[in-house]
């Protein structure tokens, strides 16, 4: 495996924008892996887990060990690292769409000795779901 993506995730919501990124990215999917440590797991496992079969995307999607209602974002991500098999990992949160040749310019710039910050667009401030009877992402016009 190349390169593994790590997801730490907490809110409700943000998914679509997620999903949609992935699917359009132009680096083989068989390249990468997709590291979900989810706050949420249990409510969200049949969606990610269908979503990651429709798509054929490989991801592994957990619950974190400490899931008190405080988020605590580095033990999270630390969980991420502990399962990661990728040579290069990259970090992504919810709620941010990465351009197509995002994971292809990452890898080529680590390839390259560089160390580069995300090149994704973050939407404005959202208007965060509150639960998944709407998980999706809602943006204000400005």
């Amino acid at each position: 495996m190349k390169v593994s993506i790590l997801c730490p995730l907490h809110r409700y919501g943000g998914l679509d924008l997620l999903f949609t990124s992935f699917e359009n990215q132009t680096f083989p999917k068989s390249e990468y892996e997709i590291i979900i440590c989810d706050k949420l797991y249990n409510k969200r496992l049949s969606i990610i887990k269908n979503w990651a079969h429709e798509n054929k995307i490989n991801v592994m999607h957990f619950a974190p060990k400490n899931n008190s209602s405080y988020h605590v974002h580095s033990s999270i991500l630390n969980e991420c690292l502990e399962k990661a098999t990728g040579e290069y990992c990259i970090i992504i949160g919810d709620y941010s769409y990465m351009f197509p040749h995002w994971i292809e310019i990452h890898y080529t710039y680590n390839q390259a000795g560089y160390c580069l910050s995300a090149p994704q667009k973050i939407y404005g401030l959202p208007k965060l779901a509150h639960d998944l009877e709407q998980p999706f992402s809602t943006f204000n016009e400005k």
